[in-house]
Order: C-alpha cells, then sequence, then structure tokens
C-alpha cells in the first residue's frame, strides 16, 4: 500500500519540480495566442499577469481558502499520537519538502548487510560504495535505518539495484 503512496509523492514531486528554483523573471511564458499572419504555426508569449505584494498572499499566506505551510504543520504534529510514537521508540520530526511532523520510527535491523529488502525489516537500500557494474546477484547493500520515505536511493532486490528514487 504504501509503495502506490510513494508513488503519488514522486507524482507531486515531478510537478512541483519542474520550476527547478528559476525566478519568474526566468520563464517563458507558456504561449496563448496565435498569430493571425501568413504563418499560422507562429505563437506568440502572453505575458505573466502583474501581481501586488499587498494583495498577493505568497506561499506562506493562506489565499483563496487554503491553508497556509505552519496550519499544515500545526495539523501534521496534532494528529500524531505520541504515546503510540513514544510506545514504538519513533521520534517526532519534520520531513519532506513541506516539513510535516511525523513519527519515525528506527528498523532494529538498520545497517545491516543485505541483497534483497526480504532480508530487512524495510528495504535493502545501496551502501554508498555499491559496485553497480558488479556481476548480477552479487550486489549488497543496507537495510534502511528507519521507515522515513523521505532522501535519494537506490533499491537492492535479489542482489541487483533496481532503480534510484528521490522523494522529498
Amino acid at each position: 500500500m504504501w509503495r502506490y503512496s510513494l508513488i503519488a509523492v514522486a507524482a507531486m514531486i515531478a510537478a512541483a519540480c519542474s520550476h527547478n528554483g528559476a525566478d519568474d523573471a526566468d520563464i517563458v511564458p507558456e504561449p496563448t495566442a496565435t498569430s493571425q499572419g501568413d504563418d499560422a504555426s507562429i505563437v506568440e508569449p502572453v505575458a505573466p499577469p502583474e501581481t501586488d505584494p499587498e494583495t498577493d498572499p505568497g506561499m506562506d499566506e493562506a489565499a483563496d481558502g487554503q491553508k497556509t505551510f505552519e496550519e499544515l504543520r500545526a495539523e501534521s504534529l496534532a494528529k500524531i499520537d505520541k504515546e503510540a510514537c513514544a510506545a514504538k521508540n519513533g521520534e517526532i520530526r519534520q520531513e519532506g519538502m513541506l516539513g510535516l511532523f511525523r513519527c519515525t520510527v528506527a528498523y532494529s535491523d538498520g545497517g545491516k548487510t543485505c541483497s534483497d529488502s526480504s532480508d530487512c525489516e524495510g528495504e535493502c537500500r545501496d551502501a554508498d560504495n555499491t559496485d553497480h557494474q558488479a556481476a548480477p546477484g552479487t550486489v549488497v547493500g543496507k537495510c534502511q535505518p528507519t521507515d522515513s520515505p523521505f532522501g535519494c536511493f537506490t533499491r537492492i532486490e535479489g542482489g541487483q539495484t533496481t532503480g534510484t528514487l528521490c522523494v522529498d
């Protein structure tokens, strides 16, 4: 079930990262109007609308009834069952791009050498020194240390790397 959640998170990250941190001044606006000249395939860009800092709420303030990041963070903290987290020896911390709170639990076999996720409580992941050119079935990694889905990692299944995923 959580793997489907990772796919959804990856899709959201891909959409969020499509901006690539460029300033609005560096972005060429999407074309929206077609010229009516001899060549109808020429598309004219349309300038983005002007924004007024006094009326534009920005990313940390509510707009159109949406919650602010701070409100989302406060809600995520309030939803955590602190006693249940402590009973699992979990640690409440902010994670991910939005900095939402979650109970992160350490796996007892975290850091153990593995060649498949069946060797671990969590996933078998690439150790920093994994030889990606190694013969199939011979790649070893380390069991993930916590249940946190965030970060960049390469899973190892059946002694082979399966590709790298970054979740934030």
